[in-house]
Formats: structure tokens, sequence, C-alpha cells
């Protein structure tokens, strides 16, 4: 898997504490499964970006965030290969090399706290968004700016919405697309796989700007669908 990976987030404090802004759980990982992860910033002030574990480099960089409360500020998280980055309102802030390479193993995400009840950020945190690249400054201005992360993808393929029905056992997908082309949609019980396994539909015709479509559970998995699912979407030649 690529090396690299930027999580995308507007926050408001109401007071600073010992918290967390997210935490991406991660088996192999050390520091309770600390595969990707961010103190913004922990009480002492300072901002902490774990990444394959906790808590030294070439896990860790953290410095003076310089965070204010009651106001809306941006950030970005992000890695790519031994780089580190942290972005406030359009500005980098922090930056470290040496890093660990990212987990692969990842099995949840927990936004606004450590996921076990604890460090949980006392306010608010909105348009959160998770890329799987490494942003350019030009979109980090973007998204400061206020643009969706949606929009700053250009050429990109990203599912936008998700919802299943457990009546009817289907999954309804959404993702921006171009006018005229066909997209392929895979599916894999983890993201190890060198091959996706699940060839979902091969030509599905694009629906303008937003494609959607709907996957039934019942009918490619007959005998029972994986307890864990992960899709992609490509666009065709």
């Amino acid at each position: 898997l690529p090396d690299q990976a930027a999580v995308s987030f507007w926050q408001k404090l109401d007071s600073i504490s010992d918290s967390s802004a997210f935490w991406a759980t991660s088996p192999s990982s050390s520091g309770v499964f600390r595969g990707f992860q961010a103190h913004v910033p922990w009480g002492n002030g300072e901002i902490y970006f774990d990444s394959a574990g906790c808590c030294d480099p070439p896990q860790r960089i953290n410095g003076q965030g310089e965070v204010s409360i009651a106001e809306w500020n941006h950030f970005v998280i992000q890695k790519n290969g031994e780089n580190k980055e942290v972005w406030k309102n359009g500005a980098l802030l922090l930056s470290g090399v040496g890093a660990a390479r990212l987990a692969n193993d990842f099995t949840q995400l927990n936004i606004g706290s450590d996921g076990g009840g604890a460090a949980a950020t006392r306010g608010l945190i909105d348009d959160f968004a998770v890329f799987g690249e490494f942003l350019t400054e030009e979109q980090i201005l973007q998204l400061a700016a206020g643009a969706s992360p949606t929009s700053i993808m250009t050429g990109a393929f990203t599912i936008t919405k998700m919802s299943y029905d457990p009546a009817t056992k289907e999954v309804t997908l959404t993702w921006n697309s171009l006018p005229g082309k066909t997209y392929l949609l895979q599916a894999s019980s983890n993201l190890n796989e060198a091959v996706w396994p699940f060839e979902i539909d091969d030509a599905i015709t694009s629906g303008g700007g937003s494609t959607t479509y709907v996957h039934s559970l019942a009918t490619t998995f007959p005998a029972g669908a994986p307890a864990r699912l992960y899709y992609r979407v490509k666009q065709n030649p």
C-alpha cells in the first residue's frame, strides 16, 4: 500500500484538555494500537502526531500549537513516506523526517476521542475527511478557505456517501464521477489483498458529476457476506 495519508478537519474547542482529535486503530501498532493519531492539542498545549505506534521518533512529531479556543481552526495532519506534517489554517505548523511506515491493518476510526472513552475533545469537529494521498499546499489552502474535501480531488473518484439497509441487505454507494465514463466497483474483506477478489460490476454507467450504485450483498454473497467489507472505484479506460 502507498505510504501516505492525510486527515483534514475543522475544530472549535471549548477548552484545552488531554484529548485526541482522531484515533485510527491498528493492532500491529504500539501505544495502544496507535496507527494514526493526533492530539490537537494535548493538555500541555502541544500538538502530537503519531503514526504506526508511539511515542518517540520515528513515530511521533510534536511541538507547540497555539490552538485558540472558541474559534474555528482548520488542520491537516499528513504523512508521505518519511515526511510528516501538521498544517493549521493553511500554514505549515510542524514537520518531521524519519516516520515509520504507515500501518496496513486499520480496523477502526474514532473522531473526537481515542475510542476508549477517554481523551474526548471538548468542542466541535466538522468536515472531517481522510485522503489516501499527501495533499499539496494548494489543496490545503483551498480546504482552509472553506472548500469541500471532495472538490479538491481533481480527477479522483472518491466515494462520498455510503449507507446500508439491513432489511434488504443492500449497500448504496455514491462517488464523484465524469460524464460519459464507466466505472469498475470492487470489494475486499481486508486491505492486504494484492488483487481485490470481489468484482461487483465492471461497467457502471456514469451518472454525470455524481454516480450512485446499489450493491446487493445477498446476490454477491449468497452464503453470507464477510463481517467487514471495503469498496473501491476505478474509472475504465
